[in-house]
């Protein structure tokens, strides 16, 4: 049994080290980050996002990034293009999703840095659940 779980650990250590990226953030219904194969860095990598460790909906990571460009140049990475971010569209009913997002790389298990806690909307202020109507002349009724 050791030795069963010996023989994951260095995979484990080795597929961390291959794989880069993060999670960076969530505005509206896109969920966005990047994503880098340090063995192939021309390669483009597909990248999963799930909804409480399910997958939801998967993306590309080729979408070009002036940030991902200047991290790369810092690191001395041999990168030779900055198209390695990803938007993944959550679709329509992104509001309603309820759970911790987090994004894994398709097909290996590994989870990239960062998670969006997608949690019950805030209820609206009073004046926002509140209504005016009008009969189509000067009268407003309501409140």
């Amino acid at each position: 049994m050791e030795a069963a779980i010996a023989s994951r650990r260095p995979q484990t250590v080795a597929a961390a080290a291959r794989w880069h990226g993060a999670l960076e953030g969530r505005h509206r219904n896109l969920l966005y980050g990047w994503a880098l194969d340090a063995e192939h860095p021309a390669a483009r990598v597909v990248v999963e996002v799930c909804l409480d460790d399910e997958p939801l909906c998967c993306a590309v990571a080729d979408v070009a990034g002036s940030d991902l460009a200047e991290r790369f140049r810092a690191a001395s990475a041999e990168v030779h293009d900055a198209c390695h971010g990803f938007v993944a569209d959550l679709g329509p009913r992104a509001e309603r999703l309820r759970g911790r997002l987090t994004v894994r790389v398709a097909n290996t298990g590994l989870r990239l840095p960062g998670q969006v806690e997608h949690a019950e909307p805030a209820s609206p202020p009073l004046a926002a659940s509140s209504n005016v109507f009008s009969d189509g002349g000067l009268r407003l009724l309501g409140w």
